[in-house]
């Protein structure tokens, strides 16, 4: 069985094969080391601070002003309420914080292609963090903007990524 998460779920499809060793072959579209820490480096620094000292409404009222004018941040934070079943985006946010390979990416034992597109608007960073957090046999396949495949996950060629994962599988896996 081969295991593939995207976006988001490149990160948590990182986490099964850390416990489940059944898994053949792990790919990471794109790479997720820490998703609290991409998306919180992604935030003004007042904003963290308001954050951290459990300022929530004041966060909150940031949060909104700034969606106003945003369709992304609105989505955001309402999403990310919604995921965590929490009232607050500063809430969201602080929880956040966990979802981090620290001290589990190193079990994980499968080979694992970790996709790196090179204009990641929201992870940029974070596939070669997990490629080198990885212990396993690994490979780190980048796309360009010049093939078209530059932007998050590869948005927009998706028969090229098709093409190079199931390529590497197919050479991993005979």
């Amino acid at each position: 069985m081969v295991l593939m998460g995207t976006s988001f779920g490149g990160f948590l499809a990182a986490r099964a094969p850390a416990f489940e060793h059944r898994i053949a072959a792990l790919v990471l579209n794109d790479g997720l080391f820490d998703f609290g820490g991409a998306v919180r480096r992604g935030l003004p620094p007042a904003l963290s601070a308001l954050i951290d000292a459990g300022r929530d409404a004041e966060a909150d009222a940031v949060m909104a002003q700034a969606a106003a004018h945003s369709t992304y941040l609105r989505w955001s934070a309402g999403n990310s309420r919604w995921t965590f079943g929490v009232t607050s985006a500063a809430e969201a946010l602080r929880q956040m914080r966990a979802y981090t390979m620290e001290g589990i990416a190193d079990r994980i034992t499968c080979p694992t292609l970790v996709l790196d597109p090179e204009n990641d608007q929201f992870f940029r960073g974070e596939p070669r963090r997990i490629f080198d957090a990885l212990r396993c046999p690994k490979e780190l396949i980048t796309f360009t903007a010049a093939e078209g495949a530059g932007e998050h996950c590869q948005e927009g060629a998706g028969l090229l990524t098709e093409q190079r994962v199931f390529d590497r599988l197919d050479a991993l896996l005979h």
